[in-house]
């Protein structure tokens, strides 16, 4: 990976003073510090809190917790959704104990705030929850990669795949937020793109209190596919409420363009069979996911999520590439992990960084089985097809990240 366009002096630079003469620098101040901020007690803490920190720890345990001859210590702080309580916590921590990786966040206007400070402080941090195209657009950063999704990729792999299957009338519900819109937007963009129809949309406030009224009104569109451009316990409302208006039974395809299997463990197979979405992640994909995802569950007590998953993967080639370079300088490593190929047999297989920060991997297509055909707990998704990474993510020549093309 080439050091991203107007930040390739000041990065340089940085790595010449830090290896000047050839000599290879040393850990920082001697430990190897990661930083797990994540929601440890809101409405987001099944797909992060605990269970990153679990996966953080796999990724130094899997590497004999020890890198470029220096323990690695993950650490833990709750962001509560709140991005000046997250960037002041990192400030705290780092005076107190310097950090060298933060990840783990799930909001992306938390990451956009932790983002900052770790570029003013020669940081690295990873957003393998933050799912806004800020991050490798306008807002993307020399220290910073994205690492498991966005909400274009989500949306528009979601579509692409069900359009492919002949739906063409799509109606749009979405939380009016800014993620909401994002998820809209790239969603209807390729409906058009590939020559289909937006019947309608509703906007919901937030919080969701009922989507029944929405839903009707939807149904009175006569679409084929009813998009859910929204979030936790948003998405949990509309998507009971589709159940009970009888979507499917209406022959309408209700998609979710951003859902996570601790959602459907919520839910229940009898509201959520028959819901698609697309992910980077399945806990039961093959036999290598299947062995680690187990040994997750043995100690976090639940199968992981696709931002869980993430940040083991994260972790782990951010550590393999301190161990590989002798040092911990967010400007040499990160630019480092973007040249060495990121395959770790659970999240990422044969996938890469680019110059902008995306790291690009495969990902899925996904249904929801119904309760006979789910062979135990857990064993919730029929992988219906594969996306490659190229075309699950949006080209580099059509990103805003200055100096990149």
């Amino acid at each position: 990976m080439a050091i991203k366009g107007v930040f390739a002096g000041v990065a340089l630079a940085t790595a010449g003073l830090v290896n000047a003469g050839g000599a290879v620098a040393a850990v920082s101040d001697g430990v190897v510090r990661v930083l797990i901020i994540s929601d440890m007690s809101g409405a987001y803490s099944d797909s992060g809190g605990q269970g990153s920190v679990t996966a953080a720890e796999m990724a130094a345990t899997a590497l004999g917790g020890e890198v470029a001859g220096s323990p690695v210590e993950v650490i833990t702080a709750d962001s509560k959704l709140d991005p000046e309580h997250a960037r002041r916590t990192l400030k705290r921590i780092h005076a107190d104990t310097p950090v060298d990786l933060v990840t783990g966040h799930l909001a992306s206007s938390v990451g956009l705030k932790l983002q900052a400070f770790a570029e003013e402080h020669d940081i690295a941090i990873v957003h393998s929850g933050p799912s806004s195209t800020a991050f490798t657009n306008e807002s993307c950063s020399p220290v910073a990669v994205q690492w498991g999704f966005d909400t274009n990729a989500t949306a528009t792999a979601t579509v692409r795949a069900s359009m492919q299957e002949g739906a063409r009338r799509w109606y749009f519900l979405t939380a009016d937020v800014p993620f909401g819109h994002d998820l809209q937007a790239s969603a209807a963009a390729t409906v058009e793109d590939m020559g289909g129809t937006v019947v309608g949309q509703t906007l919901l406030q937030q919080p969701v209190a009922d989507a029944l009224p929405a839903l009707g009104a939807a149904l009175e569109a006569e679409p084929e596919v009813i998009g859910l451009a929204m979030g936790g316990s948003d998405l949990h409302t509309a998507i009971r409420g589709a159940y009970e208006a009888g979507v499917q039974q209406a022959g309408v395809t209700p998609v979710a363009l951003e859902f996570y299997i601790n959602d459907i463990r919520r839910l229940g197979l009898y509201v959520t069979a028959g819901l698609r979405y697309a992910t980077s992640f399945y806990w039961d994909r093959n036999e290598a996911t299947r062995t680690w995802s187990q040994h997750f569950q043995r100690l976090q007590g639940a199968m992981p999520t696709m931002p869980q998953a993430g940040v083991y993967s994260a972790t782990r080639h951010y550590l393999e590439t301190v161990d590989a370079i002798g040092e911990d300088s967010a400007a040499t490593v990160v630019p480092a992990m973007g040249e060495r190929p990121v395959d770790d047999g659970v999240f990422a297989n044969d996938a890469h960084i680019r110059e902008d920060g995306r790291m690009v991997h495969d990902m899925m297509l996904v249904e929801v089985k119904s309760a006979l055909d789910s062979r135990g707990a857990w064993n919730y998704l029929d992988v219906l097809t594969t996306i490659p990474g190229e075309q699950a993510f949006r080209p580099m020549t059509e990103g805003r990240c200055p100096g990149v093309h």
